[in-house]
Formats: C-alpha cells, sequence, structure tokens
C-alpha cells in the first residue's frame, strides 16, 4: 500500500485572486510646483503618480495628462521634467527597480551562505509585492510593454538583479558551496524565481504569495520534495 504524505507542520491558506489593482483617483490640480517642494520632489511625486497609472492603465492608455491629473500638477510641468511618455515610463522602470535592489542589497548585509542569501531575496520580494501591489504590476507591465514599443527597447529586462544574482552565485563558488559548472544554471533558476513571484504577486492575495514564497524558499533549501516520517 502507498504511503500517504504527511500534512505540513503549518497551515497553507489556499490561492486566492488578488483584488485587481485599484485605479488612480485624479488630486486637485495646482498651477505649477508645490510650494515649498524643490524640483526633486516634484519629480518624485510625478514618478510615484506615473507608476500606479502605468500599472493601472497601461502604457498605451496612460497619457502625460493622466498623470499629470493624478500627481495634482499640470501637464506642462510634466513635460518640463520629463518630456515624452516614453522617457517617463523609463524614469519610472529605473527609479522603481534602483529602490527594489537598494531594499535587497541592505536586508542581505551580513548574510551568509547561498542559501540564506536566496531566503533573504525572496523574502523581500514578498515584502514589496504585499506593501505595494502597484510596485509589482508596474515591473510586470514596463516589461511587457517593452516587447511592444520600440521606444520603450531600453527598458532592461535583466538589469542590476542579474548582476546581483552573479555576485551571489560567485561568492558561493569562492567559498566552495556551488560547483562553478553550474553557475549558469543557479542564475537561471535566480531570474525564474524572482521574476516568477513578482509576476504572480500582481495577480494573487498576499496569503497566497506568502505560500508560493515559502514553497520557493524550502525547494531552494532542499526540504520540499522529499518525504519525513513522523
Amino acid at each position: 500500500m502507498a504511503r500517504r504524505a504527511e500534512p505540513l507542520p503549518d497551515a497553507i491558506p489556499p490561492l486566492a485572486p488578488r483584488a485587481a489593482t485599484a485605479r488612480p483617483t485624479q488630486r486637485r490640480k495646482q498651477l505649477g510646483r508645490p510650494a515649498n517642494a524643490s524640483g526633486e520632489d516634484t519629480r518624485r511625486h510625478i514618478l510615484e503618480a506615473a507608476r500606479e497609472c502605468f500599472a493601472a492603465y497601461g502604457y498605451a492608455a496612460t497619457s502625460n495628462r493622466i498623470i499629470a491629473d493624478r500627481s495634482g500638477l499640470t501637464t506642462a510641468a510634466v513635460y518640463h521634467h520629463f518630456g515624452r511618455k516614453s522617457d517617463l515610463m523609463l524614469a519610472v522602470y529605473e527609479a522603481t527597480e534602483a529602490d527594489s535592489y537598494a531594499r535587497i542589497r541592505a536586508a542581505l548585509e551580513g548574510k551568509r551562505g547561498i542559501i540564506a542569501k536566496t531566503h533573504t531575496v525572496l523574502d523581500v520580494i514578498h515584502d514589496i509585492v504585499v506593501e505595494d501591489s502597484a510596485t509589482a504590476a508596474f515591473m510586470f507591465e514596463a516589461r511587457e510593454e517593452s516587447r511592444r514599443h520600440e521606444e520603450l527597447a531600453a527598458i532592461p529586462l535583466d538589469g542590476v538583479m542579474a548582476e546581483l544574482f552573479a555576485e551571489i552565485v560567485d561568492q558561493a563558488i569562492e567559498d566552495h558551496e556551488l560547483a562553478a559548472r553550474n553557475a549558469k544554471l543557479v542564475r537561471g533558476v535566480f531570474v525564474v524565481l524572482t521574476s516568477g513571484l513578482a509576476t504572480f504577486g500582481t495577480e494573487q492575495s498576499p496569503e497566497a504569495h506568502a505560500t508560493a514564497t515559502e514553497g520557493c524558499k524550502r525547494l531552494i533549501a532542499g526540504t520540499l520534495l522529499n518525504y519525513t516520517k513522523g
């Protein structure tokens, strides 16, 4: 008689779809730059509004006027700081990727070993998705749109994250945790897991994403696809 698999030690919630990304609400428009706001503050304000609009409406349906309405600024202010819509899309992508990279890099401080580092990266991705679903939705949208629109070809499909994965793998090889012949395979797994979890976060509930994240961590640790009696 086949052995019955033992239940997992902790409750795993069923997958549940995430609520659709909320459409941004229009803010009261201000003429020119807000009082006491620097140029950098205004740029950051526009970037945040643009990210929300691109995530909710997509690139084609989003205009600088829609972004201006969301930010509460004039269309002229948006053009002044970023020019064309494609330039703004690229600026939002670079800023969002830089923020995520800085957060992951800070979390990795003091972590040792490729498994611990990988778990940390996955945990940070989960936190970002749960705290701000618009970030994951935008990054997914940006990569998809870069394939459809020639003016967005400058958006990288890997960017600084690929460099971070290569750094983690190279250190693991140097520490004799990983065979050099497997470096390319491991980097590929990193890309699939991280991009997959980020995309999954645009479609599923935080609870479902937590389940998927834990499954990926156990897979990396080698404790998922095995059977332990007792």
